[in-house]
């Protein structure tokens, strides 16, 4: 008489919301569904995507890629060049017109003939300098 070891329901692959245990509270409750990419600004999205285009050119280097790298290799380059423009529209632009019309409307006129004076002087010493070696 001989018994088998071990049932072939042990090796099948399982996630926790395919999972044959229940609980109390139902099933697939590890929120599967949710899409983490969604989530992540624009700037994580390309920080992202150049860790893993790094780790493809090295494995590219010391290795042919399969058919499933390449094709992932050509979506993070579109991707890349997709979220170019709207990373660099997030990036700072030159607001000095409109730093300077808040100034003027929240500080006093003294206040704001005080700062802009300043401002005038280190402008000046910053010109004055840009000839200057370092």
């Amino acid at each position: 008489m001989s018994k088998v070891a071990a049932r072939a329901e042990q090796f099948y692959s399982r996630s926790g919301n395919e999972s044959t245990k229940g609980s109390r509270k139902g099933f697939g409750l590890l929120g599967g569904g949710e899409d983490v990419v969604a989530n992540l600004t624009p700037e994580q999205k390309r920080d992202s995507l150049k860790a893993r285009l790094k780790w493809l050119t090295a494995v590219r280097a010391t290795s042919v890629l399969t058919n499933a790298e390449k094709t992932e290799l050509h979506f993070i380059q579109k991707e890349l060049n997709r979220l170019r423009p709207v990373v660099r529209s997030r990036a700072p632009r030159d607001v000095s017109k409109f730093f300077m019309d808040v100034c003027r409307e929240k500080l006093s006129p003294f206040q704001f003939r005080l700062f802009l004076s300043e401002a005038s002087e280190l402008a000046l010493k910053h010109e004055g300098n840009q000839g200057e070696p370092v």
